[in-house]
């Protein structure tokens, strides 16, 4: 039986790129790049076209000063949202001109470090929520510390606020002391926490 070939599949197109966008997806520079070598003939000439390319790939070299004859980032994005092809659909023209004018690189890398910060985020809001939940079970009217089973004894500051209030200065101190979180104010740590939660962020009751 005769094998299958799927590598078609894994080609970004401009196509492609204006359907992840009509998704809502941030498009990284590698991917427009990508497309861009699956449009035949060039979408623009060969000058504007190197222009481009040194402008949005990752891997150009950009040494010495822009020549004189190079378009301006803002013309060369307008001359791309003018062009009329059935294989570069309007979506993807903006999207490339959006691009160009903001001078912003948005590469895999970045994404990559932007999905770890959001997971990062998750896993301390996770612990975090366990160990204030905890925490408050064990909080008494009038006590000036807290011990727990497990996490320690833990002095509190102020035992007149909230129980909410001092289950979440408690965890944030054993929180930075293990290193799991930087030095953060126990009303962020509630933020976190709320976003991990609902993905809405309150304030401390």
């Amino acid at each position: 039986m005769a094998k299958h070939n799927f590598s078609h599949l894994s080609i970004i197109t401009p196509i492609g790129v204006s359907e992840l966008i009509d998704r809502g997806l941030r498009i990284t520079d590698e991917m427009f790049v990508s497309a861009l070598g699956e449009i035949h003939p060039a979408l623009l000439p060969e000058p504007e076209m190197t222009f481009l390319l040194r402008q949005i790939d990752p891997k150009a070299e950009r040494r010495g000063r822009p020549a004189k004859e190079d378009p301006s980032p803002t013309e060369l994005a307008a001359d791309i949202r003018s062009i009329e092809r059935t294989d570069a659909p309007v979506q993807f023209l903006d999207a490339l001109g959006n691009r160009l004018i903001s001078g912003k690189p948005f590469t895999e890398m970045t994404r990559g470090q932007k999905a770890a910060y959001h997971f990062e985020r998750i896993r301390v809001g996770m612990l975090a929520h366990g160990i204030a939940e905890e925490f408050e079970e064990l909080l008494e009217p009038g006590i000036t510390q807290v011990t727990h089973p497990i996490l320690g004894t833990w002095l509190i500051d102020d035992v007149k606020a909230s129980p909410r209030r001092r289950a979440l200065q408690v965890t944030n101190d054993y929180m930075r002391s293990k290193g799991y979180i930087a030095p953060i104010t126990p009303e962020r740590l509630n933020n976190i926490i709320s976003e991990y939660r609902t993905g809405k962020t309150h304030k401390i009751s």
